[in-house]
């Protein structure tokens, strides 16, 4: 596999796999500000600060006629290539299992210290960190700008450089916790924890927690260093793990590395030696008897997923038939239109008719079969939301927002989004476009560049998705989607939707007793009260969020 990431003249160069028009048209060069960290190892500990690219130029003998990013740095490689080459002059280096497993060591020491100083680090997997040649200067790349590049890659190469070693469902601590521990998963085993590199695969196998542990792989491992890295690589976003500081005495021996993490002053590694009161053979006998029974409850699990859209299917059909005169009159209704929004304006559009159960302006703010995916869910939610309506009277559905402010005892359901940003700012999930005969005027022009038939932006959406099921659970979905817009004719449409999902659940009885206790605790102040929910629901909706739901609530009834 081509690294996209490697040094050149004096330079940490990116690959960034589009030629210049398309590096022009996707405004590339405006996201040279985005900063990732760079890492210095100096007297005994790390230090961190921002690290940017700052130039863009075209290296032909190297990428072809694609534009490459560069920036300041010292000699090296890629973790990846440390890690996983296939080059041969690097497999038969002397000391090349040495020197992976120090890498292994060095950047667990480094990501632990970022823990305890209280370091924001953002995981690009091992594709996107780049490793001086002394193992003392990390520079972990603005992930905006590496991921699309690894955006045309293959979804099987995509996956090992971006995503096989990271779980794009956690974030902060535990997501540090998942990529060292599949790190040194991979060093012991010689396999990633969830190797699957198809992505839908890969995902689901994420999102059931499958893979063999690391006390199911190795006999006699050091029992601390197993439960640390079993318990980092089964989190998930509904338990993430509490876990203490990695073990690092028990991490270096089980790799071969001196007591302080280094290497023999051969730069070698010391002998492994294990022992067990349990042979090897029992050990093997009991471990392929879990697998097993692991496989079979897994095999259940997914058969049960896979026919429950068919179960669901027959009542949302007939739910459908019930709601024809509603949908009728819903086509009726005044048409909005992205016409004279930004390319933000239309994402914030799009994502707020998720967030309304507005199927008329998911439909006008995009076109094609990624996007109006979305539509389908806006539909059959807006169906059912009506048709429980229709049953019981007080069976209304208002959108987590505005639930805060207004839930009827706590009897309300609620759907929507909740922490919605883009590109990691926060927006408005309460946008409307402008009724087509106001005649809203053409956008020609957006932040100095006229627009043209064509000109494509791609942006990350970030936000939980929020519902009550109806059986006393309240649904939890995040989502971290990779959004295409695109200018066609007079506005900007969303086109493309690549959508990353992980799920929770909580129960809605205990949330509506803790919202209760908070209100009466802060005497009825909404902004305070969700404050306090904060602290154990970490989904629930901004302080931003509620306002401009409570301002829209107003307008919609003025």
């Amino acid at each position: 596999m081509q690294e996209l990431l490697f040094f050149r003249d004096g330079k940490i160069c990116l690959n960034t796999t589009q030629n210049p028009n398309s590096f022009s048209k996707s405004r590339y060069a405006q996201r040279l500000s985005e900063a990732g960290t760079k890492a210095v190892y100096q007297n005994g500990s790390w230090n961190f600060s921002p690290w940017h690219f700052t130039q863009s130029l075209q290296l032909p003998e190297v990428c072809g006629d694609a534009v490459c990013l560069t920036g300041e740095g010292r000699n090296g490689k890629s973790l990846h290539e440390i890690l996983f080459s296939d080059d041969k002059n690097l497999i038969m280096e002397e000391n090349a299992i040495a020197k992976k497993h120090y890498a292994v060591a060095r950047t667990c020491s480094l990501l632990e210290e970022a823990v305890a100083k209280g370091e924001k680090i953002i995981i690009n997997g091992t594709g996107g960190i780049f490793v001086s040649d002394d193992f003392c200067e990390f520079i972990f790349l603005p992930r905006t700008i590496y991921e699309n590049s690894v955006d045309c890659l293959s979804g099987e190469e995509s996956c090992e450089l971006d995503g096989v070693s990271i779980n794009p469902f956690l974030f902060g601590i535990p997501a540090l916790r998942f990529f060292e521990a599949d790190l040194i998963y991979t060093s012991l085993t010689g396999e990633h924890a969830y190797g699957n590199k198809h992505p839908s695969d890969h995902r689901d196998d994420l999102l059931d927690t499958n893979f063999i542990p690391l006390k199911n792989k190795v006999w006699a491992l050091d029992e601390k260093l197993s439960f640390w890295c079993d318990s980092s690589l089964s989190q998930s976003l509904a338990k993430p793990a509490e876990l203490p500081p990695l073990p690092f005495s028990s991490l270096y021996r089980e790799l071969g590395l001196t007591e302080d993490g280094t290497l023999t002053a051969g730069n070698g590694l010391l002998p492994v030696i294990r022992k067990s009161s349990v042979s090897q053979e029992t050990f093997s006998a009991k471990v392929k008897a879990e697998n097993d029974r692991r496989k079979k409850q897994l095999s259940t699990k997914r058969w049960f997923r896979k026919y429950q859209t068919t179960f669901l299917a027959g009542a949302a059909a007939f739910v459908l038939v019930c709601s024809i005169v509603l949908m009728y009159t819903n086509s009726q209704m005044r048409k909005r239109t992205s016409k004279s929004l930004t390319s933000t304006e239309t994402i914030e559009m799009f994502y707020s008719s998720l967030n309304l159960l507005d199927v008329d302006s998911v439909q006008n703010s995009s076109k094609g079969r990624e996007a109006r995916g979305i539509a389908n869910v806006v539909s059959n939610a807006y169906v059912s939301t009506k048709a429980r309506s229709l049953v019981t009277m007080n069976d209304i559905t208002v959108t987590p927002a505005s639930w805060l402010s207004e839930n009827n005892g706590g009897l309300f359901n609620m759907f929507g989004l909740t922490q919605f940003t883009v590109d990691g700012i926060k927006r408005n999930i309460f946008r409307q476009g402008p009724v087509r005969n106001t005649h809203p005027k053409k956008l020609t022009e957006q932040d100095g560049e006229t627009l043209t038939d064509g000109m494509t932006e791609k942006h990350q959406a970030d936000y939980y998705l929020v519902y009550t099921d109806g059986e006393g659970k309240i649904k939890i979905i995040s989502h971290q989607d990779v959004v295409t817009v695109t200018y066609i004719k007079n506005k900007w449409l969303v086109t493309g939707l690549v959508q990353w999902e992980g799920e929770s659940e909580a129960s809605f009885k205990d949330f509506v007793a803790d919202y209760k206790a908070a209100m009466e605790e802060t005497e009825g102040n909404v902004t305070h009260a969700a404050e306090i929910l904060r602290s154990k629901y970490r989904w629930l909706s901004t302080n931003s969020e509620i306002f401009d739901s409570i301002s829209f609530e107003a307008n919609a009834s003025s």
